[in-house]
């Protein structure tokens, strides 16, 4: 359910005037997108610079290799990622109570069609892109954690999954669920306990065929 940047289509380059660090938040923006929708290996110099709409001239001056670029363009994605977990954990704490918090984080984030078009990119490109599936697990790990500071662990992942769903719902049918029966369903989540309270034999039971 990761949220990364808002992209941008491809531009020509105009000659203008634009100091160094415009130039390079400029093509760190391209480079971050073209990741999100096809990997890290797919940055070339010349590909992101059409992109950005900056010259071949201005890319090689700033970043002289391509490793550099595709190591600056994750390491922006994280930070990205980074600030939109420190903002849902702010949200949920200034709510009036969990459910309330979970559910206007997600009403929040999909009544952008965007958003929710490159969250889906960002997830897919995952499967095939190690570097940027490091990303999105991180971003899964600490997300778990802040909901688990309100619920159970297994609450928590079934909460995950449920959102991810949902996204992937609004993508696929263009409508926005009714916030009533959102809020029902993270009630309904958020109530599953942790299977070490309620029977420590089947806790047991499923560590043993982990191990197996």
């Amino acid at each position: 359910m990761s949220r990364p940047a808002r992209g941008g289509d491809v531009v020509e380059p105009k000659p203008r005037k634009r100091d160094p660090e415009a130039r390079r938040q400029a093509i760190l923006q391209a480079a971050a997108d073209m990741t999100i929708e096809s990997g890290s290996a797919s940055l070339t110099h010349r590909a992101v610079a059409a992109r950005a709409g900056e010259s071949l001239g201005s890319m090689t001056r700033l970043f002289a290799s391509i490793e550099e670029l595709r190591d600056a363009a994750l390491q922006r994605l994280a930070v990205e990622l980074t600030d939109e977990l420190s903002g849902i954990e702010r949200t949920i704490a200034a709510a009036p109570n969990f459910i309330a918090g979970c559910t206007q984080i997600m009403v929040e984030f999909l009544a952008d069609k965007h958003v929710v078009r490159s969250s889906i990119a960002l997830v897919t490109t995952s499967t095939t892109d190690p570097k940027t599936c490091a990303l999105e697990l991180a971003w899964s790990a600490r997300f778990n954690a802040i909901l688990q500071q309100y619920v159970s662990t297994p609450a928590a992942a079934a909460l995950e999954q449920y959102f991810n769903g949902l996204m992937v719902h609004v993508a696929l049918h263009d409508e926005m669920p009714v916030e009533a029966e959102m809020a029902a369903v993270i009630r309904a989540l958020g109530d599953l306990p942790d299977i070490a309270a309620v029977d420590p034999s089947a806790a047991a039971s499923a560590s043993a065929l982990a191990i197996r």
